[in-house]
């Protein structure tokens, strides 16, 4: 350094100096405190420092001193265990209390072998640490099962074979699927070709082939002549298939009666020619009735449909034209009827009626019963039909029917009858002794003890009890339900039976029918209908004991049953 570089520096020198010799003689010192804490090893001190740089030191305090936190380190199987002391303030740490490593503690697993894979030991230590060990060598597959699957029409058949060890299988000795047809020839018709069907027996599949062609109609003709009421015609028909057409119409020709017996000679002709002379019409005042009487030179034939009262002689016969005519039988001098008609006159008996009426002073004859021979009333009779309802059909008081019963309606599908309020679920069979003849009657035992009817589903069986003799000795149009003797009514089909309604001759039978119900069960009475009804709603037969003291006079049983629902 030069001279002029080293004066600068001298007078710098100087000049501080003075400064501070001056301050020293002239400042007061204000010191500002600063506080340094203690540590562990280190004191505690405040530092007191003036703004012209002066300070010092005062209020010492004493290091704290450690304060260790003990960490203990637990041992593994292969690393010491140890606690470790760390200083909570300073951070300073040392170990000691080591807790020497145990070593590993393994536990075996066996894995067994199976058909194709060895099997071992596993040794595990608790730590996760582990080893194998023991190689068992895999025995492989043992075939012990073996299936055979039979071939469909298309599916191969073959043979399964299992292992009894690990459930493997594998299929060999595959046998091809193959159809199995059976055939069936079907031959032709007059319009359709034949053919033979292959069907499988297996899966029935079909084809056909040998088609036959139709061979067509063979027909012959057959010549029907003409009658009073049809045309004649030929019918051409086929010999092979019955097919059949007409053609080769003709007019009909006139009625014809050559045997004089009032009807056509026709066969099938519904036609009457009465005679033009010896025959006469007049009016019978007493019930103002038509009465046709014959000459003795002509007859009416028929059979007897309806029996209307057997006591008095007078039925209902269909004579030959299909006319419905009244018969009335003679009565005697007096106009007594003869008591001895009664139960003479069958349904299904042929009738013939002989020349004019004239009154027959003398009893009737079996013969004469059975309208063979005698001289007969022919009533001609207008029906005078009631209005039919739900379960009556319109009948006139000759008791022929017309109109057949209307049957339930259900318009609002409430189960009830819109005209009666019948529950429609239910039905209704009637089965009575009555001479209407849509009625089937019924049978009594060779043994004159039991008395069976039936409309073919029910069946109404009166037996005799221990205080009566004879169920019956002759036929009657009612039911003789004798004192102790038993009603019971049963399904032919299991049907379940809701209500029984039993109807009486007359308003003193209704009486002794009640009587004889008694207390077996209970019962609404309809005056009106003369008839009682027994609610039973069962499937098992109703039977029915008279308990009364008198014979009961019934006339029907009507049956209300629980209807089979539709399929």
């Amino acid at each position: 350094m030069n001279k002029s570089g080293i004066l600068p520096i001298i007078l710098l020198v100087f000049t501080l100096i003075f400064a501070l010799t001056a301050c020293s003689e002239s400042h007061t010192h204000e010191y500002a405190s600063k506080v340094t804490a203690p540590t562990c090893t280190a004191p505690g001190f405040t530092t007191y420092t003036c703004s012209c740089g002066d300070s010092y030191t005062a209020d010492e305090v004493a290091a704290l001193g450690h304060n260790h936190e003990a960490t203990v380190t637990e041992p593994t199987c292969t690393v010491d265990g140890y606690t470790t002391h760390t200083c909570s303030g300073w951070g300073d740490s040392y170990t000691d209390s080591t807790v020497t490593a145990p070593g590993h503690s393994y536990t075996p697993v066996v894995t067994k072998p199976t058909c194709t894979v060895d099997g071992y030991t596993t040794y595990t230590c608790s730590c996760g640490d582990s080893y194998t060990a023991d190689p068992v060598t895999a025995p492989g597959h043992n075939y012990v099962f073996m299936a055979v699957t039979e071939p469909t029409c298309t599916e191969d058949g073959y043979t399964t074979r299992t292992c009894g060890i690990c459930s493997y299988s594998y299929t060999s000795d595959h046998v091809p699927a193959a159809h199995k047809y059976d055939a069936v020839v079907t031959k032709p018709t007059c319009t359709t070709d034949g053919y033979t069907t292959h069907t499988c027996s297996g899966c029935k599949d079909s084809y056909t082939d040998s088609t036959v062609t139709a061979p067509g109609h063979s027909y012959t003709p057959v010549v029907t002549e003409p009658t009073c009421s049809a045309a004649g015609y030929t019918t051409h028909t086929c010999s092979a298939c019955g097919d059949s057409y007409t053609d080769s119409e003709t007019e009909t020709v006139p009625h014809v009666d050559a045997n004089l017996d009032i009807t056509c000679d026709y066969d099938g002709c519904t036609k009457r020619i009465l005679p033009e002379a010896d025959s006469e019409i007049s009016l019978f005042t007493a019930n103002n009735m038509i009465i046709i009487s014959l000459s003795s030179n002509y007859y009416v034939q028929g059979v007897v449909t309806e029996v209307v009262d057997a006591y008095n002689g007078i039925f209902i016969i269909e004579d030959e034209a299909g006319d419905s005519l009244l018969v009335r039988l003679p009565k005697n001098a007096n106009g007594d009827s003869y008591t001895t008609w009664e139960n003479k006159v069958v349904l299904g008996d042929t009738v013939r009626i002989y020349g004019k009426p004239t009154r027959n002073t003398g009893n009737p004859t079996t013969e004469q019963a059975k309208m063979e021979s005698g001289v007969l009333t022919v009533v001609s009779h207008t029906h005078s039909f009631s209005e039919p309802d739900c379960k009556n059909p319109a009948t006139c008081g000759c008791l022929a029917t017309s109109t057949p019963a209307l049957g339930h309606e259900d318009g609002n599908g409430d189960n009830l009858c819109d005209r009666c309020g019948w529950n429609v679920k239910l039905s209704t069979t009637s089965i009575a002794v009555s001479t209407d003849t849509t009625v089937t009657n019924g049978v009594l035992d060779d043994a004159k003890t039991k008395w069976t009817w039936t409309d073919g589903e029910f069946d109404v069986v009166i037996a005799k009890g221990s205080s009566t003799s004879t169920l019956y000795t002759t036929v009657k149009t009612h039911m003789q339900f004798k004192k102790q003797n038993t009603l019971t009514v049963s399904s032919h089909s299991g049907l379940k039976i809701y209500a029984v309604t039993i109807s009486a001759s007359n308003a003193s039978q209704l009486a002794n029918l009640q009587a004889a119900v008694g207390t077996q069960y209970e019962f609404t009475v309809d005056e009106a209908s003369l008839s009682i009804t027994i609610v039973w709603d069962s499937a098992e037969d109703f039977v029915l004991s008279n308990q009364g003291s008198t014979t009961v006079y019934v006339n029907n049983v009507e049956i209300a049953y629980e209807a089979p629902s539709e399929a």
